[in-house]
């Protein structure tokens, strides 16, 4: 049923509640019957009967609205490629919520994000249209605009569609796009390799718009930038940044962290990091991991050590397996076995399982070495520690490892 239809005969039928229902209210039933119906829903293979359970007039319909529900019944039908059973459920949903919902910018956005999630871009417009022919009584903002051009992005449409969103709701509708709208339109420049395009943009913003660009605005054009390998646009923009006073956050220093590494200038990336940590912006572990690496790359083992250990004792990173892993290729790589051997033993007190292929080069050169003892030592730890395909996998490397290693009656 088309939504237009929809929402005339609501217009012309529905009654006036006494007391307003919140968008998706929250549960009046007991809790242990969403329960039921939640584990229904995930259990039940016959689409049909999870759409019926939504769409019936039964008492359990009456949690149809519930936003965590609504949601995990339409991922369902969606995994079972069922579109018409989808719009069913959200028609149902449509015809039961009040004049108010009607007349709410949230509850359109919500339907709009989605039937964008699961990639029926042509609904999540319809909706979105109808949300504009609706403006009289149900007002439309910037929050609804980008939730519509976020959905282009999220399903990588890029084209003529995402720019039609942008260019008729500010010429013909009369919606006031601000910032965030205009860097989703750089952000599809980019994803559609027009980051030239998207530079022009955010001058066109400030000089014709009135609007001052944001940090996230550059960090659009630096991930670009860093992504297609264009320097001197990458320095343009970190020139912008720091000559506009923009305090940069994670993905910025993050990029900048990279483009310092692949410049091979790696101590200036760890005094970046160093930076970050003074100014309170909490580095991640791609922040520490990228330096780790390109210590390891350049041949700076130790300073790449004390990164790791730098991580370890920061405590922002609260899984630090990879810039472990990391060093330990690094010290194999080098030829640095011993070593390697001690990281690998931190590695196995902390149960964490490496990389089988770092731990066949390592073994591997143990032996090259005649540190035969130390090489038997890694094999049956790692043996004791892995189970099920894991151990499996395991015995297969043990098989392509020297003889004295390994016990021939465990092969």
């Amino acid at each position: 049923m088309a939504f237009r239809i929809i929402f005339t005969n609501l217009t012309k039928h529905l009654k006036p509640q006494t007391s307003p229902t919140h968008l998706f209210s929250t549960l009046t039933s007991p809790a242990q019957s969403f329960r039921s119906i939640k584990s229904t829903i995930k259990s039940h293979r016959d689409p049909e009967k999870i759409a019926q359970l939504i769409t019936s007039p039964s008492p359990v319909a009456t949690f149809r609205r519930h936003r965590p529900l609504l949601r995990l019944a339409v991922l369902k039908l969606h995994r079972y490629n069922r579109p018409e059973l989808i719009e069913k459920v959200i028609n149902s949903v449509v015809a039961s919520v009040s004049h108010d919902q009607l007349n709410s910018e949230t509850f359109w956005t919500y339907i709009v994000v989605l039937y964008g999630e699961i990639g029926m871009i042509g609904n999540a417009h319809k909706v979105f249209d109808e949300m504009l022919e609706r403006r009289e009584t149900c007002s439309v903002s910037e929050k609804a605009v980008c939730a519509m051009l976020e959905v282009y992005l999220r399903n990588g449409v890029y084209d003529s569609r995402f720019q039609r969103v942008f260019s008729e709701v500010k010429e013909k509708v009369g919606v006031r796009v601000g910032v965030k709208s205009y860097n989703l339109v750089m952000r599809a420049f980019c994803e559609g390799g027009e980051i030239g395009l998207a530079r022009k943009l955010v001058e066109k913003m400030e000089s014709e718009e009135g609007l001052v660009p944001d940090i996230e605005s550059y960090n659009v054009l630096l991930e670009a930038y860093l992504e297609k390998g264009g320097t001197s646009g990458f320095d343009w923009v970190v020139s912008e940044v720091l000559s506009r006073g923009l305090e940069g956050n994670l993905v910025t220093y993050n990029c900048r962290i990279m483009r310092l590494c692949k410049s091979k200038e790696v101590v200036k990336a760890r005094e970046l990091l160093e930076e970050m940590v003074r100014k309170g912006v909490k580095p991640n572990a791609d922040s520490y991991n990228t330096i780790i690496l390109w210590f390891c790359k350049v041949g700076d083992l130790e300073s790449a050590k004390k990164v790791l250990e730098r991580m370890v004792k920061d405590g922002y990173v609260l899984q630090p397996s990879i810039g472990y892993f990391i060093l330990l290729r690094g010290m194999v790589e080098a030829g640095e076995f011993e070593a390697g051997v001690e990281t690998c033993r931190e590695i196995l007190k902390k149960n964490w399982i490496p990389p089988f292929e770092t731990m066949k080069g390592l073994i591997s050169g143990l032996v090259q070495m005649s540190k035969v003892e130390a090489a038997k030592e890694v094999v049956e730890v790692m043996k004791k520690k892995l189970r099920g395909s894991a151990a499996d996998s395991w015995k297969k490397l043990e098989a392509t490892l020297p003889l004295p290693l390994v016990n021939k009656d465990t092969l």
